[in-house]
């Protein structure tokens, strides 16, 4: 029911006798206010082809038009674009990873495999690259990994 904020404007009601999900079953009854006669009835069927798509749009978009198998293929294309953002971010990341351990190496002058073989871990040898390069940004110019 809606009601206006004037009163000699009419009282709109819109009659469900479906489930949801079901536009055809809608009906909208416009009385008026004063003497409660039916002003207009108005159906599905009685509408233009646009106000009858623009209906079925919303539950067709949200899966409700055709029951279990709509709101499963919905929630199927919403899942769907979870994993679209997550992987996004996973290879955003990835790559940025990548370009700063690139970024790192390049600045320290120090192979990654060469400074595993001196230290003897993947884990230290990171640390001493990330060190050169700390050394190298503030201007110490240190290239070897023997003189840290």
């Amino acid at each position: 029911m809606r009601l206006p904020g004037s009163a000699r404007r009419p009282v709109v009601f819109t009659i469900d006798t479906g489930d949801g999900g079901q536009p055809q079953k809608r009906a909208t009854l416009t009385l008026d206010r004063a003497t409660a006669a039916t002003i207009r009835w108005e159906t599905f069927a009685d509408n233009n082809a646009g106000r009858r798509l623009r209906s079925w749009s919303r539950f067709v978009h949200t899966g409700e038009a055709f029951g279990v198998a709509g709101q499963t293929l919905a929630g199927a294309g919403s899942l769907g674009g979870v994993v679209l953002v997550w992987t996004g971010i996973a290879l955003a990341l990835r790559r940025l990873w990548a370009w700063r351990r690139r970024q790192i190496y390049a600045v320290s002058g120090t192979p990654l495999s060469r400074a595993v073989a001196q230290v003897g871990s993947l884990a230290a040898a990171q640390v001493r690259i990330r060190v050169a390069h700390v050394a190298c940004v503030a201007g110490l110019k240190r290239r070897s990994l023997h003189s840290l």
